[in-house]
């Protein structure tokens, strides 16, 4: 007896079912449980149809909970990740241009800073805003001249951390106004 072709179910009479795979008598379970199967029974069901009705359609697998979890989650990191990349090809591209990179998005406004820094006096000539224009006017000018001229070149890699100068600038100015400001509206 092949049962392998055949249902192999002891019946009553203690003899093996000799029908088809598709006996209608024993239960799934029972055919599940035959010893010396070649395959699961499942898949020697699923190759009996190939074979013998060519209108059968092979079911098509669920996934289980594991599987749609596990899913999700790489779908939520490639979303990150793609996020992230864009993130930083758009500050890459406003560092190229010169510009301050945003961060997070421009609906919020950060709350405007109003203080004063206190600077010690040697370092206070170094920090003067008009001094400091001058002297980036005074570079820029430079830069232009020797690339005129043909002995400049362009910078391999624009560091990350350049916005960071102009910030601070800004920061110095925006005090300096307050300072003045203040000192005007001071009454006697």
């Amino acid at each position: 007896m092949d049962v392998d072709r055949q249902c192999g179910v002891i019946n009553d009479k203690g003899l093996q079912c000799s029908r088809s795979l598709t006996c209608k008598s024993h239960a799934m379970g029972a055919k599940r449980a035959v010893p010396g199967r070649s395959k699961d029974y499942d898949e020697l069901l699923k190759d009996w149809y190939r074979l013998h009705n060519p209108n059968w359609v092979e079911p098509v697998k669920k996934p289980t909970k594991e599987e749609k979890k596990a899913k999700k989650e790489q779908e939520k990191a490639e979303k990150a990740a793609a996020k992230a990349a864009e993130k930083a090809e758009a500050a890459a591209k406003a560092l190229a241009a010169g510009e301050k990179p945003k961060k997070g998005s421009s609906k919020k406004k950060k709350p405007k800073v109003d203080f004063v820094m206190d600077v010690p006096e040697e370092e206070e000539e170094i920090l003067n805003p008009m001094e400091q224009e001058a002297e980036v006017d005074a570079l820029v000018e430079a830069v232009q001249s020797m690339r005129r001229n043909g002995y400049g070149a362009q910078p391999l890699a624009v560091p990350q951390d350049t916005y960071l100068y102009f910030l601070e600038k800004r920061e110095r100015v925006e005090a300096a106004t307050v300072t003045l400001y203040e000192a005007l509206t001071f009454s006697y």
